[in-house]
């Protein structure tokens, strides 16, 4: 790879963190409510697009593009006192995905590239208190392969909280933290810090799956606005740094009782 290539690598990348940064910035401006997460329960959902590239071991470069819908039901029953209290997560999405290689014209290697539909959902239960908490549970991770229908993996997915249930805290985890996450799992810490009238801003940054057994680091930033006194608006832009640079935004409505 050329000096030349390497600039442009690197002047994509900046450029692609500044149109993230600008966005977020246009989207914070946005919403004048406050909102009030209430009591235990939150019901949030949404839809999701983006896509990154990837190189596969012995074989070329790989790209993938998806978009999808899903939602979250979850429950804290910390926010009911300064005690223990049960917690439990269930979540599920559908998502359309397609993946070409980048660098091989050849028809033997072109019919080794899959799309399709591709589910994915996980069930997490727990506990909360309000200066820890504790989530584990299952992950069901899909992917389509050429010849092979629907790959199904489960795996493992569990996060742990330090520090209050709505005020700031940092988390550590492995599984999905996002939408799309779903079916790019990984390793990943997190922080969320609450700004004032019901505004939150987090961020995350860990080693993902990308696709076809290729992946690297993630970076995510969250902003929640409110819309009315218990119903949010939460946006999720991506960064992917794989073979290639990839984002990826979510947008979902949520609402707390």
């Amino acid at each position: 790879m050329t000096a030349m290539s390497l600039d442009a690598r690197g002047v994509g990348m900046r450029a692609r963190r500044l149109s993230l940064f600008a966005g977020v910035t246009l989207f914070v401006v946005c919403a004048t409510h406050r909102v009030n997460a209430g009591g235990p329960w939150e019901v949030e959902g949404g839809a999701y697009g983006g896509g990154g590239t990837g190189h596969m071991a012995c074989g070329p470069d790989v790209r993938v593009a998806y978009g999808g819908l899903g939602g979250e039901v979850r429950y804290s029953g910390g926010r009911e006192g300064d005690h223990l209290g049960v917690a439990f997560d269930v979540g599920g999405i559908v998502e359309t995905q397609r993946q070409w290689p980048l660098d091989c014209l050849s028809s033997s290697c072109q019919q080794d590239f899959a799309g399709g539909i591709a589910p994915g959902g996980r069930a997490r239960v727990g506990f909360d208190t309000p200066p820890f908490g504790l989530r584990i549970g299952l992950l069901i991770f899909t992917e389509p392969r050429h010849n092979q229908g629907l790959q199904v993996t489960p795996i493992p997915d569990g996060e742990l909280r330090f520090g209050a249930i709505d005020g700031p805290r940092f988390l550590l985890g492995f599984g999905a933290y996002d939408l799309p996450t779903y079916l790019r799992p990984g390793a990943y810490c997190g922080l969320y810090v609450p700004t004032g009238r019901g505004w939150e801003i987090g961020a995350h940054a860990g080693l993902h799956y990308l696709t076809d057994s290729t992946g690297g680091p993630r970076e995510t930033l969250t902003v929640r606005a409110p819309l009315t006194r218990n119903v949010w608006l939460r946006t999720d832009v991506g960064l992917i740094e794989a073979q290639g640079p990839g984002t990826d935004f979510v947008l979902s409505v949520g609402s707390g009782m």
